[in-house]
């Protein structure tokens, strides 16, 4: 309980050891006495004992969505991979499902790309999670991801592989937010000059921390 607490406030593991265990103890010994925070001091709170138990819990967190896309009739997934600010290739997974008659919307995992992100390694890291958790690609009904070639491409890209084993059941969609982004970039010549003076103005502002300030009091 102490090390969900310690996750759900985004709190560094050697907190505990450091200060959760520390003042519950000199809680406990001035308002109980001596032997009771003796009994607290036992308690394991050391920063390997808290990685493990969020550990734990990230695994039955996941054992349990799962479970839900399992029960699920049908579900659907969106997808994508972009580049951290360490240059790795970080490929996310979305899924949304059927619970308790209400649909329901979670990450289902994020790993990285290791080497290539063509297609198909987009595919084989998919492919291979659904084989891991037991999940049905015919239970699949909807695609969702941007229009890069390793994803549209019609011989290599990931959903070529996904048609190539499955009987076509599967809607292939679009993601809205890489349309608009497209949408801005073909814009009419008057929007366009609207838009630009705005990017600029914004930039402008942010690029410095004083310009933010001033900003900020003048709008105040």
């Amino acid at each position: 309980q102490a090390s969900y607490l310690i996750a759900k406030a985004k709190k560094p593991y050697t907190v505990g050891e450091e200060l959760v265990l520390p003042t519950a103890v000199q809680i406990t010994e001035t308002i109980h006495g001596k032997k009771y925070a003796d009994e607290l001091r036992k308690i394991p709170l050391s920063n390997d004992t808290v990685a493990r138990r969020i550990s734990d819990i990230s695994c039955d967190q996941l054992q349990q969505l799962i479970q839900r896309i399992k029960e699920s009739p049908k579900f659907a997934i969106q997808l994508d991979e972009s580049t951290d600010i360490t240059n790795y290739a970080q490929l996310l997974v979305y899924v949304r499902y059927s619970h308790a008659f209400n649909i329901h919307e979670d990450l289902l995992f994020c790993r990285p790309m290791k080497s290539y992100t063509t297609g198909e390694d987009i595919f084989l890291q998919v492919n291979e999670f659904f084989k891991e958790e037991g999940l049905n690609w015919n239970n699949c009904i909807g695609v969702c991801s941007d229009g890069a070639a390793a994803m549209k491409g019609h011989r290599a890209g990931f959903l070529a592989k996904v048609k190539s084993i499955t009987n076509g059941h599967i809607m292939f969609t679009h993601c809205i937010i890489h349309r608009e982004a497209l949408v801005a970039k073909k814009l009419s010549p008057d929007l366009n000059v609207v838009l630009n003076d705005a990017i600029r103005i914004i930039n402008f502002i942010k690029c410095r921390a004083l310009n933010s300030r001033l900003f900020a009091n003048l709008c105040k």
